[in-house]
């Protein structure tokens, strides 16, 4: 008996290797051994039954991250495009108002010239004008010169 005693196992993870190591049994189980395997498989079920939907709950979790991180990376990329379109439009924008600034400056160049060769010209007629008064009354004074002077010698 003492014998059946040390053979006996002493936790149920050493009866289940015991019962595997013995082979299909072709005779009762002991009562111990018989409760001591159903309280293990009671125990492995508990585990089983808290375990695997904790497993699937975090696959669950784990498939949304990585549906979550699909949609911030295709959010990203949507992104991505928006910033380099805006930076496309923004130097065609500034390219636009580059060259549009550059007509204006032309254009009011152009017309500042055209207002000084109005002017130049304005001036250069009236500088002929005036000199062909100066002539004129040059001539004038020349003329009163000569007739003061026929007036003078006549009355002389």
């Amino acid at each position: 008996m003492a014998d059946q005693q040390l053979a006996q196992p002493s936790t149920p993870t050493q009866a289940m290797q015991a019962t595997i190591q013995a082979g299909p049994s072709t005779g009762p189980i002991a009562k111990d051994s018989y409760d001591e395997l159903f309280d293990e498989n009671m125990r492995l079920r508990d585990f089983h039954d808290t375990t695997v939907p904790n497993i699937f709950s975090v696959a669950s979790m784990i498939n949304d991250c990585v549906d979550m991180i699909k949609i911030i990376e295709e959010r990203n990329l949507r992104n991505e495009k928006f910033i380099n379109e805006s930076t496309r439009l923004m130097t065609q924008v500034q390219e636009s108002m580059a060259a549009r600034e550059a007509t204006i400056r032309e254009t009011e160049k152009q017309e500042y010239d055209n207002k000084m060769k109005k002017l130049q010209a304005k001036h250069a007629a009236e500088k002929r004008q005036s000199r062909l008064e100066i002539q004129s009354l040059r001539q004038k004074v020349v003329r009163l010169e000569r007739r003061l002077m026929d007036n003078s010698s006549t009355r002389m």
